[in-house]
């Protein structure tokens, strides 16, 4: 088996993430899934300010979470 079946038998679907840890049938009610909304003016500030003096080592992170947004609880 190759690198890349083996990276290909380790990736992971949603669907299978759901059916491995998700509520059983007739388990009650259904627990909230979260969602993302983007970050606030507040926190690109932030992220502006760690940019700068990290000499922009820390752009990369701030990119990943400007587009993933934060995760709260629906």
């Amino acid at each position: 088996m190759g690198i890349g079946e083996w990276w290909q038998s380790r990736q992971q679907t949603t669907a299978d993430v759901e059916t491995r840890y998700g509520q059983p049938a007739g388990a009650g009610p259904e627990v909230p899934r979260a969602r993302h909304v983007p970050l606030t003016t507040s926190q690109h500030i932030l992220h502006l300010l760690l940019t700068v003096f990290t000499a922009g080592l820390w752009a990369p992170a701030w990119i990943i979470l400007a587009i993933r947004g934060n995760r709260v609880r629906a």
